[in-house]
């Protein structure tokens, strides 16, 4: 989850994003398949700024193919692309990246342009619903920005110290340093 502000910052460069991702979840992923987790989420979240119109679920997946480097991941990749998308999302949604990430990654290519869709799919799945719907709502933030976000549960926030004025704050400065980065 902690990979979203990774694929914002680097986006378009796949080295940048690998080996930041890695680092961002080597703080708290031991396993190999966590941190390519981290690594697949942050190139999805580079991947949904495309914006391509309208997302082809198919593209979405196989420009994440270089990023999948385990039989697992690339298996579920190749799943996820030829999946209806009226099907079950087989993939499972636990705790464990290889049962998380693909799941959210599914739930945002069936409803690339709608938050609460993407975000009402992933917590159709049960189990870990907090980590597959914010990957699946980030993925969407993404893609269509703050505006994507329903204005009335963004009221809704607290807006403490690290709240939402905080929160808006720093997304705007991510944007400034990607801004300034792209164009060195």
């Amino acid at each position: 989850m902690r990979a979203t502000p990774v694929g914002l910052f680097a986006h378009g460069r796949a080295d940048l994003i690998e080996e930041y991702a890695t680092l961002s979840a080597a703080v708290t992923h031991q396993h190999p398949l966590g941190v390519e987790g981290a690594v697949l989420f942050a190139a999805a979240v580079s991947e949904a700024l495309r914006a391509v119109e309208p997302l082809d679920p198919e593209d979405f997946f196989a420009a994440l193919m270089p990023f999948a480097t385990t039989e697992e991941f690339q298996w579920q990749l190749r799943t996820a692309a030829r999946l209806p998308s009226d099907a079950a999302i087989p993939f499972g949604s636990s705790l464990p990246a290889h049962r998380s990430v693909v799941s959210a990654l599914c739930c945002f290519a069936r409803s690339p342009d709608d938050f609460l869709g993407a975000v009402c799919n992933a917590v159709s799945l049960g189990d870990d619903t907090d980590t597959v719907a914010g990957m699946a709502g980030a993925l969407v933030g993404a893609r269509r920005g703050a505006a994507a976000l329903p204005a009335a549960h963004l009221e809704r926030l607290e807006d403490g110290e690290k709240g939402r004025a905080f929160i808006s704050d720093l997304a705007g400065e991510l944007f400034e340093r990607w801004q300034r980065a792209a164009a060195t």
